[in-house]
């Protein structure tokens, strides 16, 4: 019996009077402990203090505890405030920087990109043009050799000052930019450069006497096939350096 009155006597709470008992002795205790001269008939006081403001002896009006901690919570919210806005600025300019210096590191390895392409493809059209100019060249001998299988005089002597005309051609292409005629270019190397220079010598110089000769020189078979042959090691040279 007594324990279905002890849990008819529970709040719906959970509590009954026996806890709410306990829990007015241990807030009394705790009152008396760290509230100094506490007593009951002070409460009133307390309450008042809380709740309203007061006037001292000297007329100057003292805001209640309420207030009091209206304004400090005031002041602790505008102090966090500001320090969110310091921090949010410190933050923002921080990310101002970071932006620029990848912006700017972007910017760079955008040009050394745009730089290295450029030069890549200058190389590549520099080697399309050489081997254009190779196989230009190539094409050339080859309907030079053409005119020469004929075997007729002047088809001879043609064809040694159309390979003389290619000889210029090559050696420029060749990087013998020195002098403005075959005789210049050749003066100005030795074997070192060109290790068939002597048979370049020996081609030219035929071709010279067929120029300034005409029908006066005579040209054998023999030292046409010579010739062809000199030209055709001095260009089997160049196209290796040409290359």
């Amino acid at each position: 019996m007594a324990d279905s009155a002890k849990t008819a006597a529970k709040t719906e709470g959970g509590f009954n009077f026996e806890d709410m008992f306990l829990w007015f002795i241990a807030i009394t205790i705790l009152l008396v402990i760290f509230i100094p001269n506490f007593s009951y008939k002070k409460v009133p006081d307390y309450i008042d203090n809380v709740l309203n403001e007061k006037v001292d002896e000297r007329g100057v009006k003292k805001p209640s505890v309420l207030e009091q901690v209206k304004f400090k919570a005031s002041d602790l919210l505008i102090q966090i405030y500001t320090f969110l806005i310091i921090i949010g600025l410190f933050f923002w300019i921080l990310f101002i920087m970071i932006k620029k210096y990848f912006e700017n590191k972007l910017a760079t390895v955008k040009k050394d990109y745009i730089k290295k392409l450029k030069e890549q493809d200058e190389l590549y059209i520099k080697g399309v043009a050489e081997t254009q100019a190779e196989n230009t060249l190539q094409q050339k001998w080859s309907i030079i050799q053409n005119k020469f299988a004929n075997g007729v005089n002047s088809d001879l002597r043609i064809a040694i000052i159309e390979a003389d005309i290619l000889l210029y051609e090559a050696l420029k292409l060749a990087g013998f930019n020195v002098g403005n005629s075959i005789g210049e270019i050749l003066k100005s190397l030795d074997v070192s450069k060109l290790r068939t220079l002597q048979e370049a010598w020996k081609a030219h110089k035929v071709r010279n006497e067929i120029a300034h000769q005409g029908s006066d020189f005579i040209l054998t078979k023999s030292e046409a096939d010579n010739t062809m042959i000199s030209y055709k090691r001095v260009f089997e040279e160049l196209w290796e350096l040409i290359k």
